[in-house]
């Protein structure tokens, strides 16, 4: 009976937390913040406090900046040992849900025409926004400087740094907006480059220095600063994965184009490897030619130590020689008398 009183306040903790766990689960009494996320506490429609768990970064009221030696961790214990946030009790007390309009590059791009580009699945309802997000866009028909015009897939990274404006002020309904502003600011690029040789040959790339579209991306630029005025959201890097010319006869000829190089490079491929196997099977007979050579001045050193003329030594070597050509690697021949040969010499290293 007494282990029952011991027992049972540490009994009731445990089912207390489990209890909490499964109501923190749909964000009742209390909720969880998942690494990367940000969520809305609201009493009736009173915003009270925004919470973020991203790693290197701390809420200052709305701002999301980056953490300091002098930044202290305010959270509760509960906050900090078990993870969950207190929400209130509801109906009033509630974690803010709205809706995401889902989007996802296709996997494999190859031979998709440009509405397969993107698969748009149904708006799913959510009660947190990722700090940082990857978000797709197609363009259809951007037009170049010399007139011709361009489909692309154009996926860029964002982060969230007014985490008051996209949700609380837009109601988390910003994504239209952010697309739209992005689209433009990408139209803008593609129009300032001249030719379509200029844009064939231009980086598309994410986050280097020499991108078509790195100054986007820039933390200072005039495109960020009214992106994070209007959306709370910055951009920190985009890259072009996929595009084709509008004009079918355009890209066909690139593909036909693109074919032959391909088939060229090859073929180049081919002389270079033809060029390294020759000059491999050259030096390698040069090697054993070296070897050979070492192989019949140590055969008639050997013999000459014997006490062998010179002329009895040449002809016993040449014997070897010639009888080593004749047998196989598998031989066990390592002396053969040729002719009329008076002697037989010993070997070095051999018995006969």
């Amino acid at each position: 009976m007494f282990w029952l009183y011991l027992l049972s306040p540490i009994v009731t903790v445990v089912l207390l937390y489990f209890v909490l766990y499964e109501l923190a689960k749909d964000s009742v009494l209390f909720t969880f913040v998942e690494s990367g996320n940000i969520k809305y506490f609201y009493v009736g429609d009173t915003l009270k406090k925004v919470v973020a768990d991203v790693e290197g970064k701390t809420m200052d009221r709305f701002t999301l900046r980056d953490k300091t030696a002098k930044d202290k961790d305010n959270r509760s214990w509960p906050e900090r040992a078990l993870g969950l946030y207190w929400v209130g009790f509801p109906p009033y007390a509630k974690v803010y849900k709205f809706m995401v309009p889902r989007r996802k590059e296709a996997e494999d791009l190859t031979g998709l025409p440009l509405k397969e580009w993107i698969s748009n699945g149904p708006p799913k309802e959510v009660d947190s926004l990722r700090s940082a997000f990857i978000r797709p866009i197609s363009i259809e028909k951007a037009e170049l400087g010399d007139r011709q015009t361009v489909d692309l897939l154009v996926s860029g990274k964002f982060e969230v740094v007014d985490a008051y404006i996209p949700v609380p002020q837009l109601k988390g309904d910003f994504w239209t907006l952010l697309e739209s502003l992005w689209a433009a600011a990408v139209l803008d690029i593609i129009e300032n480059t001249t030719t379509m040789d200029d844009w064939i040959k231009a980086d598309k790339g994410d986050n280097s220095t020499s991108s078509v579209l790195r100054h986007l991306w820039e933390k200072d630029s005039d495109f960020n600063k009214n992106l994070i005025l209007k959306t709370g959201i910055q951009i920190v890097g985009a890259s072009i994965p996929r595009w084709d010319p509008s004009d079918p006869t355009i890209r066909e000829a690139m593909q036909i184009a693109f074919k032959a190089s391909k088939e060229q490079e090859g073929e180049v491929v081919r002389a270079e490897t033809l060029r390294i196997t020759t000059e491999a099977a050259a030096k390698a007979k040069e090697r054993l030619a070296q070897a050979r050579g070492a192989e019949i001045r140590e055969t008639l050193e050997g013999f000459a130590s014997n006490g062998a003329n010179k002329e009895t030594a040449a002809q016993a070597a040449a014997a070897v020689l010639r009888a080593q050509a004749v047998a196989g690697p598998d031989s066990k021949i390592t002396t053969l008398v040729d002719g009329q040969a008076p002697v037989v010499v010993p070997l070095p290293g051999g018995t006969k």
